[in-house]
């Protein structure tokens, strides 16, 4: 726009007020005022044919606090027209903010402060603006890539020997952020193309080190978290051996926690006293059969459920209670399991791997929340001098699966 120029109409002891000239005209618009503390405030305007006109139908006033304004972003050269500027998006970003917030009049700069909405001003602080403006950027760089590979497939599809199918666009940094920041991400079920995407990010080693570790962490812990709340609202219920079993099928590795090696699922409700291990009856079964990875020697795990008494009420002297027939009779099943397939099986490993010899024995049993002190110093004392099978109450296993969801909370050191 030529031929305009400031014109100082006002000057007062706090401030210089100027209006618009054109060609030596004051065209009565007032477009900047100079504070006595550095602030400017200026007002956008644009010309059209010759007629000075506001730039947005709510935003009268720019004001920079200090005289400090962003690098770019903004037009401050009145033969360009005050406002924001367009080339990296920024003046449709604010056309689309005054549709939402019409009486906000204002937008104040600063170099200190935060980002705010007060009364009718929008206080932005310089840098959060020019994290902004890389995004409008970014955004309007990758709209303009799209509109164009849009027509060139376009006119592909109709003159196939004049225009090539457009090549795939080049990912650029938070382009998958900004995506998905359109999505309400809980409301989001992922289709099976969806995730074999999302995998190509991992076999291609798109994603560092350090977020696939973090994120697996999060995995981790989230899917544990959900063992939890459902192992607790099992122990709310009266529930039955069955469904403890089934809970347990499904998260065998829970039972990890009880050893101090390492082991692995190999079978639940099996026969010990069959002729294969796969097959199953009405014999004497086991619930639960691991085995020691590094020696292939197994492990029998029985269970009954956490309302299962393993301590007598009544005392046998004082201050001594016995253990219930129930927890007697659960450490007798275990160990005649373990001889059972020590006679019908240890000669008929065939291409099997597993070992026996003197297996370890676990009953999961009961409840020590149910039990006073003295009970729990007798149910100890009798568990200690257990040697051939170990005894763990639920609430006990509870609590191993508690500690395995702190481990995974701690955030892994990348080194």
């Amino acid at each position: 726009m030529k031929n305009v120029s400031l014109l100082l109409i006002n000057k007062t002891k706090n401030k210089e007020s100027y209006n618009l000239s054109f060609e030596g005209k004051d065209t009565g618009f007032l477009v900047l005022e100079k504070f006595k503390n550095g602030n400017i405030t200026r007002y956008p305007f644009y010309s059209f044919g010759g007629d000075i006109k506001k730039r947005y139908d709510s935003i009268l006033k720019i004001t920079t606090i200090g005289g400090k304004k962003p690098s770019s972003g903004i037009s401050t050269n009145v033969t360009g027209g005050f406002g924001f500027t367009k080339p990296k998006g920024i003046q449709d970003l604010f056309y689309f903010f005054q549709e939402k917030y019409p009486k906000i009049n204002e937008i104040v700069f600063s170099e200190k402060g935060k980002i705010e909405v007060k009364e009718n001003k929008l206080n932005i602080l310089i840098s959060d603006f020019k994290k902004i403006e890389l995004r409008t950027e970014k955004h309007k760089e990758k709209q303009g890539k799209e509109t164009r590979q849009a027509y060139q497939n376009i006119f592909n599809s109709i003159l196939p020997t004049k225009f090539l199918v457009a090549q795939k666009i080049k990912y650029t940094e938070n382009d998958l952020s900004n995506f998905f920041r359109q999505y309400d991400i809980d409301q989001m079920k992922l289709s099976l193309e969806d995730s074999e995407v999302i995998k190509g990010f991992i076999d291609n080693k798109i994603l560092s080190k350090e977020i696939l570790l973090s994120s697996k962490s999060q995995i981790d812990t989230l899917y544990v978290e959900d063992i939890l709340i459902r192992y607790k609202d099992l122990m709310k219920k009266s529930t039955k051996e069955e469904e403890w079993q089934v809970f347990f099928n499904k998260n065998n590795w829970i039972f990890s926690n009880v050893f101090f090696f390492p082991v692995s699922f190999t079978k639940d409700k099996f026969n010990v006293g069959g002729n294969n291990i796969t097959e199953t009856n009405n014999d004497k079964i086991v619930d639960f059969l691991y085995k020691n990875n590094l020696t292939s020697n197994v492990a029998f795990i029985e269970i009954k459920t956490h309302k299962t008494p393993i301590v007598m009420k009544t005392e046998y002297r004082k201050g001594v209670f016995p253990i219930t027939k129930d927890l007697s009779g659960s450490i007798i099943q275990v160990q005649d399991q373990k001889n059972e397939l020590l006679k019908n099986f240890y000669a008929k490993l065939g291409g099997s791997d597993l070992q026996i010899s003197n297996s370890r024995c676990v009953v999961i049993v009961g409840n020590l929340t149910n039990l006073n002190q003295k009970q729990k110093d007798s149910f100890d004392l009798f568990r200690m001098s257990n040697k051939e099978v170990e005894i763990i109450t639920f609430d006990e296993l509870l609590n191993k699966i508690e500690y395995t969801l702190n481990l995974f909370k701690k955030t892994p050191k990348i080194k």
